[in-house]
């Protein structure tokens, strides 16, 4: 004999609310999941590889989705070339995965292991590097990209931009803030997070044949910023500024795509940027690479007769000597 109709109905039924209570709980643990470990967001990534035989530290920009446990991003250079990256949280508050090139001729493939701490990730990866044919391995970190907003500063802003200088910079490293702002050829911008300030940009349109200014009596200057200095198209990017606390996070980067930006609306055709020098090691070299500037002027003593003459107090000097060199960059647009 066949089953009464509302006994099947009843199994019917019954087997729906199973299957509705076990995705409940899947959905469930996969909510909880990523309310203990939310790392989902943009992200600053940073890793250690090989360039011309020599080790240097690469910036990307990586895209992460979480559901659950699970992750997938997209790790993305900005020359274009782009990983895809596979993992799932593991243990207390670790990610461990893979990634492989995206483009066909890549055969870019390997694994990482990544600490969740806070808003960063921090840990290892190894596998195959296709730019240089060889198996290797290096450092692995990423830093979620701040929520800033970017705004035009104002003389109200001046306090807390020298309140930022001065530890990064020394005290009289920047006196003429007003003129960056009032200035017709001047551009000057702050980062606010939750209101609060956490970086600066000011940049400026030279005036023609500043070139004294920017570089003394130095002979080494290339020709096109000569030409640049004497057709009045020369713009400077004095100095971006970021709090120690969040530094890494993508201010920078967006405060100096900022400046760029300005200056190209005030007809520059040269950009230049000068860059702290101490210890042999240049604190913008990584970003000037991101935006396609190239050094082309080093003076080890640029700093030093303002320093001595004690015009500002050089925050890595050693007893009465100043020891911080300046690089400068350049690029055409």
């Amino acid at each position: 004999m066949f089953p009464a109709l509302h006994d099947v109905l009843a199994g019917v039924i019954g087997g729906i609310i199973v299957a509705l209570i076990g995705w409940g709980l899947t959905v469930a643990k996969q909510l909880y999941e990523k309310k203990k470990f939310p790392i989902e967001g943009e992200y600053l990534t940073y890793f250690e590889d090989m360039e011309d035989g020599q080790p240097v530290m690469v910036t990307s920009l990586t895209s992460i989705k979480q559901k659950g446990t699970r992750i997938i991003g997209k790790n993305t250079l900005p020359d274009g070339r782009s990983w895809t990256i596979d993992g799932n949280i593991v243990g207390t508050g670790h990610v461990a995965g893979v990634y492989s090139a995206d483009a066909t001729y890549d055969d870019g493939v390997g694994s990482f292991y990544l600490k969740i701490n806070g808003d960063n990730l921090d840990g290892m990866w190894s596998g195959y590097d296709n730019e240089n044919k060889t198996t290797a391995s290096g450092r692995y970190f990423f830093k979620k990209k701040a929520q800033i907003t970017i705004s035009e500063a104002t003389e109200a802003d001046i306090p807390s931009i020298l309140n930022l200088s001065i530890p990064l910079f020394g005290e009289g490293y920047i006196k003429d803030v007003s003129d960056y702002i009032n200035s017709q050829d001047g551009a000057a911008f702050v980062a606010r997070e939750n209101d609060k300030v956490v970086g600066y940009a000011l940049a400026k349109r030279c005036e023609k044949n500043d070139l004294r200014n920017l570089f003394g009596e130095d002979e080494k200057i290339s020709v096109d910023i000569t030409h640049a200095d004497k057709a009045g198209y020369l713009g400077v990017i004095k100095t971006i500024g970021v709090s120690p606390q969040r530094q890494g996070h993508g201010i920078g980067e967006a405060l100096f795509k900022e400046a760029e930006s300005r200056l190209k609306e005030k007809g520059v055709k040269i950009i230049v940027v000068p860059g702290w020098v101490d210890n042999g090691k240049t604190n913008i070299d990584g970003l000037m690479k991101h935006f396609d500037y190239s050094p082309f002027m080093f003076d080890p003593e640029y700093w030093k007769a303002r320093c001595e003459q004690e015009e500002f107090q050089c925050p890595n000097k050693k007893g009465t000597a100043c020891v911080c060199g300046i690089k400068f960059y350049k690029k055409s647009l």
